[in-house]
Formats: structure tokens, C-alpha cells, sequence
């Protein structure tokens, strides 16, 4: 029987800093910590924002998660921050992932270890946390959009109104803000540049393929995909619109249709795809069934399986707009079966 402590875990940090030279300084850290795999940050100044990537024995996600909170609570302050993505603190929101297995007693564990770190971080950083997804103990807490409305700069206000209950540390800490943690599903952040400026467009494209639809001359309309959510954006970095996706429960559909569903509604409006990227990681499963849906579309054959895996990011555009190395950017839950 594999103990609890043995098996392996995601941790997906957001941190609200796009200063290079602290990213290097926590991923530098990270990299020391044994047997702890750290994946290459993802770092966007328009964003201001910063996505760190770690699996680890869960000892080891503590100490990598504690080093990151201690550089961040020290180089970053909130009330000078400004960025294009949602926010409310340094931190912004800190997931860890069961790579595998979701079920009892494994969740009820790292539940409690979870509440146990939190504790440990907002004592430490006199830091205000909130707990989302099925850690929330307030039902409207469950999404991170709710606890997002107004960022970081209605935090305050909605803690004093009572429109938010945190679950540590009810005196906002102005420098830092909140943090929100919780155990969620694999979940891929996955963006699509478009060769426009025009905000619109990205935005008409994700109202229709975002599973909370949208409202069409007073009628509810549902979006493509259920387990989708998505916002339309101007990314200056890569001087274009941008539909940018979170794609939740990826196991239960494929990465290709969702971007050859934007590549067809992007056609329509008369604009085409530049490229797409991957912020994190992703499980290379997910990308070797779009490898196996595109080399059958286009009637390609290969026995080497990266020739194969190559062909996708091709086809994906993962490789257009910015680097993507399958070595780097991929996991195999293969190797965290249990």
C-alpha cells in the first residue's frame, strides 16, 4: 500500500511580480530542494505576473511553497502594483494538484495539511488567506472570480462589508493583500494569440466558447465548452489580442478541439491564429492524444513517438510565439500512477 506522504503533488503559485531577477532568485531556491521537479516559470509583464510549477513529495512542496511565500512577502508590495490580470494579493492564488488519485482519504489529508500551511502563512505574514474550491467553507467562495471581484483594491471594503469571509488573517495586510489556496483538478492555462489588436474579437470568440456562455439580446446562451472558462484580452507582450483560457477537467476533453474550435470561430471574424502558449505545465498525455488526432487528420505517420509529439506542437502553434520544449513543458501522470 503507497502512504499518503508518498505520493507525489502539484504546486501551481501565481505570484503578482514580473521582476525577472526575483523569479530567478525563488526558482533558483526551488531547484535546490531534492527530489523536487521545478518546471521553467512562465513570467508576463503585461500581466505582471509570474507562474511557478513544482511536483513534489509533499515535505517538499511545503518547503519550496514556504520559500516562495518568504521572498515574495519581502520584494513585492501591492499597493504599488498594476498588472492586466485579476488579482488580490502577492500570491494571488497557490493550488496544489493530486496528480492521480482524488479520492479518500487522500483529499481529507491534504485538506488538513493544507489548513495547517495556511495557518503556518498567515501567522508568519500576517497575511490574509482564503480557501476556494472544495476547501471553501462559504459556498460562494468556491470560484476565484468571486473572490477576485474588485482585486486587490475592494479587498478591504469587502472584508469590512462582510462580503468576504477569510479563513486566516481578517486584517488586510496592505503590502501583501491575500492569498487563496485549495486542491483542484488538472487544469491547463492556455492562451491563443490572434493576428489583431482588437480586443473585441478575442472577447467575442471566449463569450461563445466559455461554459458560462453569454447573453444574446436577453437570452441566456450556452458556451461550447462546459469545463472552459475564458476572457478576451489586448497582450502587449506579443502586440495581440489574446483568448486566454483556463481549461478545467482537461482529461475529460481534448486540448486540439478546443483550439481548432477558436481557430474556426476566429476564420469567421476574418482573423487568424498567430500562435498558442502553455503557461506552466502540462500533462504529456494531453498532448500525445492531440498528436495522435493530427497525425490521422493529416495522414501523417511516424514511429518516433517525438516526431509524432513535434507534429502537434506544430499544428498547435505551441512553439510560435514563444519557446516550448516538450522535455520542460510536459509530465507523464504515467509516473504518478498509484
Amino acid at each position: 500500500m503507497i502512504e499518503i506522504f508518498d505520493i507525489d503533488i502539484a504546486s501551481i503559485p501565481n505570484i503578482s511580480s514580473s521582476d525577472r531577477s526575483l523569479c530567478q532568485l525563488i526558482q533558483d531556491d526551488l531547484c535546490q530542494i531534492k527530489e523536487l521537479r521545478v518546471f521553467p516559470f512562465d513570467l508576463n509583464k503585461s500581466a505582471n505576473r509570474t507562474v511557478f510549477t513544482y511536483i513534489g513529495k509533499w515535505h517538499n512542496i511545503i518547503e519550496a511553497t514556504k520559500i516562495l511565500y518568504k521572498h515574495v512577502a519581502v520584494h513585492v508590495d501591492m499597493t504599488k502594483h498594476q498588472g492586466i490580470h485579476p488579482r488580490v494579493g502577492a500570491i494571488d492564488v497557490c493550488p496544489f494538484v493530486l496528480l492521480r488519485n482524488e479520492s479518500e482519504p487522500y483529499l481529507t489529508f491534504y485538506q488538513q495539511e493544507i489548513n495547517r500551511l495556511a495557518k503556518f502563512l498567515s501567522q508568519t505574514y500576517n497575511l490574509t488567506i482564503f480557501f476556494y474550491g472544495i476547501m471553501a467553507k462559504n459556498k460562494a467562495q468556491f470560484d476565484l472570480s468571486y473572490i477576485r471581484k474588485g482585486q486587490y483594491e475592494a479587498m478591504e471594503r469587502r472584508l469590512k462589508q462582510g462580503m468576504l469571509i477569510p479563513d486566516y488573517g481578517r486584517d488586510l495586510n496592505h503590502k501583501l493583500g491575500a492569498s487563496i489556496l485549495g486542491i483542484r483538478q488538472i487544469m491547463l492555462a492556455y492562451n491563443i494569440s490572434l493576428n489583431t489588436k482588437d480586443v473585441a474579437i478575442a472577447q467575442e470568440i471566449a463569450k461563445k466558447i466559455r461554459g458560462s456562455g453569454y447573453i444574446d439580446e436577453g437570452e441566456k446562451k450556452t458556451g461550447l465548452f462546459p469545463h472552459v472558462k475564458a476572457i478576451g484580452w489586448y497582450m502587449e507582450d506579443f502586440e495581440s489580442a489574446q483568448v486566454s483560457m483556463n481549461l478545467m477537467n482537461i482529461l475529460t476533453y481534448s486540448l486540439h478541439e478546443v483550439y481548432e474550435a477558436v481557430e474556426a470561430m476566429a476564420s469567421e471574424l476574418k482573423v487568424k491564429v498567430l500562435g498558442s502558449e502553455l503557461i506552466g505545465a502540462m500533462p504529456y498525455e494531453v498532448l500525445w492524444q492531440s498528436a495522435l488526432y493530427f497525425s490521422r487528420k493529416s495522414n501523417f505517420s511516424s514511429n518516433n513517438e517525438l516526431e509524432l509529439i513535434n507534429f502537434a506542437v506544430h499544428h498547435l502553434k505551441l512553439d510560435k510565439i514563444k519557446a516550448f520544449d516538450v522535455k520542460t513543458h510536459t509530465y507523464k501522470l504515467s509516473d504518478y500512477d498509484f
